[in-house]
């Protein structure tokens, strides 16, 4: 009974130094500065690429160009029937 109860304190008081010094304050305060980078590292980098990504302006231009088409042909269809 004594074993087992001595045992159990010193593997909760190794367990709990471990787990003091693997997250103390500057592990904590490197945490947060490796997250806040990477959030803007992300932010920044979609900002500036967002605009240049080649798939929305492809789908535009073939709107516009089917639209300017089918306007065209619309107005010559127009035009042979009168």
């Amino acid at each position: 009974m004594i074993v087992e109860w001595f045992t159990l304190w010193i593997g909760q008081k190794t367990v709990g130094f471990l787990v003091k010094t693997i997250i103390s304050e500057e592990f904590f305060k490197d945490l947060v500065k490796d997250y806040a980078k990477d959030f803007f590292k992300n932010i920044f980098n979609n900002a500036v690429t967002a605009p240049f990504k080649q798939e929305p302006l492809q789908k535009a231009v073939i709107m516009a160009l089917t639209r300017i088409f089918a306007s065209d042909a619309a107005a010559v269809k127009g035009s042979l029937q009168t």
